[in-house]
């Protein structure tokens, strides 16, 4: 698994549009931060793996759908507990399932494919520290990205989000 992420800094971006406590949650934030950098190419998102160097995924669908799942995963990962990550928008569905292999200190991660592409290998076993620093620093790179944010409306999402695992 190749995970890469670059985003410039939002500060002083009016981008997270009018904020609605009945309607808005971390998803639409994320959503409309993963829009306005994909519009203004403010971020390179590069997922890869099982048979393909360069998965077909973009800034403004699939980042905000796998940042979304980002804290529970990590957290997962650091207690050796199963996970997935599940880029199910249209056009990549695919899902990631790891496995702890405490003997190894690795995971064992199956990728499943529902459209015509499939993964070849379907399987990779991945060192736990390779793992943890690849999706660590995705987690870090998007999040001081966001930082500005913290101190707005969206704060308390934010704190949700990272407080998620």
């Amino acid at each position: 698994m190749n995970i890469k992420l670059y985003c410039k800094s939002i500060y002083g971006q009016d981008i997270a549009g009018k904020y609605d406590p009945d309607l808005d949650d971390i998803n639409s934030l994320l959503m409309r931060i993963c829009e306005y950098m994909d519009d203004h190419g403010e971020c390179d998102f590069e997922f890869g793996g099982f048979g393909q160097q360069s998965w077909p995924v973009d800034v403004r669908t699939d980042l905000p759908v796998f940042l979304e799942q980002l804290p529970i995963v990590l957290s997962l990962l650091s207690q050796h507990e199963n996970f997935e990550i599940d880029f199910y928008e249209q056009g990549i569905e695919r899902t990631i399932t790891c496995s702890y292999l405490p003997e190894k200190n690795a995971w064992i991660s199956t990728c499943v494919s529902q459209t015509e592409w499939q993964p070849n290998p379907s399987e990779e076993v991945i060192k736990t520290e390779d793992l943890f620093t690849s999706l660590n620093t995705a987690y870090f790179v998007f999040l001081e990205s966001i930082l500005p944010l913290k101190n707005s409306e969206w704060g308390k999402e934010i704190t949700q989000w990272q407080n998620a695992g």
